[in-house]
């Protein structure tokens, strides 16, 4: 939880990268970690990696089906054309 949580506070300093290298960590830890997931495709789609983010958009549905941040962001990602 630690890394996950290090993660947000880099997200909102807007150290893309540092937040990324977290959640990264974080799930080494725990492949199962939604929070990390959606922490991560949000840093990697401010990075410019949005088939990355929207990989981690997807794993995180895959783990929690009904959630709203996640299809939200791959809508976002999609209709803006950035995911191809």
């Amino acid at each position: 939880m630690l890394y996950s949580n290090r993660a947000m506070a880099y997200l909102k300093l807007v150290d893309f990268k540092s937040a990324e290298t977290d959640c990264t960590q974080a799930l080494a830890l725990d492949k199962k970690n939604v929070k990390a997931l959606l922490r991560r495709g949000t840093a990697r789609a401010f990075m410019s990696m949005y088939k990355d983010a929207i990989a981690d958009f997807e794993s995180a549905l895959v783990l929690e089906p009904a959630n709203k941040q996640a299809k939200a962001e791959i809508k976002k990602l999609k209709q803006s054309g950035m995911a191809f």
